[in-house]
């Protein structure tokens, strides 16, 4: 394309990119308090479509309540690496279909003649087993990268309010 040939290929951040990224949040969240409704607007607009806390948003993705909420580093790197690791039995699938379509997501049923897979906005797409070329665990997570680089500053702070909250 004219983007690469310009400015060479793009690629996603390293692990050792998005770590670096750390003490540069942790600095984000040190400036100033969080607002604890404001932060549970945030988690209801950005995180509950997979995650659940407090009994509250959707089981696609790991529910947060039991999680280790409380080791600010841990949630960071979670948030900045979500494909640092994945647990099993949130493993994406990539269905590549006869038609030339590709799916990506939880399969969350799965019969003799069809599976169904859940995408990372909840989206439900049930497929026939003979439409399926290939199916295969994604080295990618569900979870989007790059979800704090879109709130401001004080978005943050609101949001790690809510989600380190009890």
């Amino acid at each position: 394309t004219a983007i690469e040939a310009r400015w060479g290929k793009t690629r996603p951040a390293t692990p050792g990119e998005k770590m670096a990224y750390v003490p540069v949040l942790g600095r984000v969240l040190n400036a100033g308090k969080g607002d604890l409704p404001r932060g549970h607007e945030l988690f209801k607009k950005h995180c509950a479509t997979c995650h659940t806390l407090f009994g509250e948003g959707n089981k696609i993705g790991p529910d947060l309540t039991t999680a280790d909420r409380k080791n600010r580093e841990a949630l960071l790197l979670n948030i900045l690496d979500p494909s640092g690791y994945v647990r099993p039995e949130f493993v994406a699938q990539t269905a590549v279909l006869n038609d030339g379509r590709v799916l990506t997501g939880l399969v969350v049923e799965s019969t003799g003649s069809e599976n169904t897979l859940v995408d990372a906005k909840n989206q439900r797409t049930t497929v026939a087993r003979e439409a399926i070329e290939q199916i295969e665990p994604s080295q990618q997570s569900l979870m989007p990268e790059r979800l704090l680089e879109t709130l401001a500053e004080q978005e943050v702070r609101d949001l790690f309010s809510y989600l380190q909250s009890n």
